[in-house]
């Protein structure tokens, strides 16, 4: 254990802390998408009684969500490779339709409208993950793996809190209103990511 904590720090220390920040801002930024990401899955519950969904329909969500993202992923992964420098812009970008995603579908009454919003929830998916994973490749050439390994622990933390943090919030809360205000929360925190990028 100790062997490993100094070697964690050693690595640290060599990589430096302007690149160290920038992973850390990235790290939270995945983790935050995917957050947004797992929400979906969590609600359907909801969104199948309150919009009286038959199991197709329900289905229908979730293959919106997954083949909008299918199909935006390769053009993203061209746009993350043509604009680098606004690659700041791209991510937070990613975040903030996510928030109008979820913004969406807590003021909606009608199925074509979930579709939308399940829509949007996978571009925002597909804008996020080549313009990171691209950019850290480039920030980190000589630590490659170190990098994609810290941005995806953000991915995992941001899959393991939602369900038991959302899920606990709905039972006290309206699920509507907690879908309203994630729109907040994106705005700010893909201010505070484009910024801190820029740095």
């Amino acid at each position: 254990m100790q062997n490993s904590l100094r070697a964690l720090k050693r690595e640290a220390k060599e990589i430096g802390g302007p690149r160290l920040s920038y992973l850390w801002s990235l790290t939270f930024g995945h983790l935050v998408v995917h957050w947004y990401t797992g929400l979906l899955p969590l609600l359907i519950p909801s969104l199948k009684t309150a919009l009286r969904l038959s199991s197709i329909q329900v289905g229908g969500i979730t293959a919106a969500q997954m083949g909008v993202s299918g199909a935006t992923t390769l053009p993203s992964g061209y746009v993350a490779d043509t604009y680098k420098r606004q690659t700041p812009l791209i991510l937070a970008s990613s975040i903030v339709v996510l928030g109008i995603a979820y913004l969406i579908l807590g003021t909606i009454n009608s199925y074509p409208w979930a579709l939308v919003a399940s829509g949007l929830v996978g571009l925002g998916m597909a804008l996020w993950h080549p313009g990171a994973t691209g950019s850290l490749s480039l920030r980190f050439p000589d630590r490659r793996g170190f990098a994609l390994a810290g941005h995806g622990v953000g991915a995992s933390f941001g899959d393991a809190l939602v369900p038991v943090t959302v899920g606990a919030i709905i039972k006290a809360v309206s699920w509507q209103l907690v879908l309203k205000l994630h729109i907040l929360p994106a705005l700010i925190l893909a201010v505070i990511l484009w910024r801190a990028m820029q740095s």
